[in-house]
């Protein structure tokens, strides 16, 4: 398996049952395949505020707003 998307929604998956630290190595894995894969970004993002790394947090919601302005909205509502 060597797909960005997959390993995105795995990510997901990862999250929603509550094991950030696997969602945020499985999303990394998908932006090694796709680093311009702004949905893993703002996933990446909210895993990060989950295990309160906010640095890091923030520093993938500044890339998922760049890469996807539609993502700057979800963004600025959130704070």
């Amino acid at each position: 398996m060597n797909d960005a998307k997959l390993f995105n929604f795995l990510g997901i998956a990862y999250s929603r049952t509550n094991r950030q630290r696997k969602a945020v190595e499985t999303y990394q894995r998908a932006l090694q395949i796709d680093p311009q894969m702004a949905e893993a970004h703002l996933n990446l993002a909210y895993a990060y505020e989950q295990l309160h790394k906010s640095t890091q947090a923030g520093v993938q919601y500044q890339e998922a707003c760049r890469l996807h302005a539609t993502f700057c909205q979800i963004v600025k509502r959130d704070k």
